[in-house]
């Protein structure tokens, strides 16, 4: 095992994948989510359905969708290639919720429009993404890495938080901190804090 994969094992919330089912950035997001209350949502990439049915949970009666879907609890998933838009009519969804995807597709002011599209007036869209700007990328850098070089190089962006601040430039951002034990929701110096992005936007 390599230095690098033994520090992404650690029991420390970076965001790192290994972290996904309990990352407090999703834990941030669900709570923006609220309660459905029987309402439309749409997980746009999906996965494996675990935030399907997280979102379930909170009352949420979810569409859920991924390029590639893994089975899990999601038994429903549809086939669908973001890059190339999101196939429901518009004002479809009082909720879209979106967590570690875009920075995977093509043209991400495309995917946004879309989101957009397909909400309802009022409706409320949440994004997650990782910060690759925040502070371990610089000590990284010291020793000739960058938290570019960790991730997963399928991903096509790697976002910091002045492009986060160019995509969503009136919508709401979030992110946390510390990484361990009591975690903590913040609004201000995300961008050299928190390992990621949470952003609360609506039409």
């Amino acid at each position: 095992m390599t230095f690098f994969n033994f520090l992404k094992k650690l029991p420390i919330d970076l965001g790192q994948k290994e972290m996904r089912y309990k990352s407090y950035g999703r834990v941030i997001a669900l709570q923006l989510a609220g309660n459905g209350n029987g309402k439309k949502a749409l997980d746009a990439g999906c996965a494996e359905g675990f935030y399907t049915e997280k979102l379930k949970q909170q009352g949420w009666n979810v569409t859920a969708v991924d390029k590639e879907p893994r089975e899990r609890e999601n038994q429903n998933a549809q086939t669908v290639d973001l890059n190339r838009g999101i196939p429901f009519l518009d004002n479809s969804f009082d909720l879209v919720w979106s967590t570690e995807v875009i920075a995977y597709l093509d043209d991400p002011e495309f995917f946004i429009r879309e989101i957009k599209r397909v909400l309802k007036p009022g409706g409320t869209y949440i994004i997650t993404t990782p910060n690759n700007g925040f502070w371990l990328d610089a000590i990284l850098r010291l020793i000739g890495k960058s938290l570019k070089s960790l991730q997963d190089q399928n991903q096509k962006h790697f976002f910091v938080l002045s492009d986060v601040k160019r995509l969503f430039p009136n919508e709401s951002l979030y992110g946390f901190f510390p990484y361990f034990l009591l975690k903590f929701r913040i609004k201000h110096l995300i961008g050299f804090l928190s390992p990621t992005f949470i952003v609360k936007g609506t039409k």
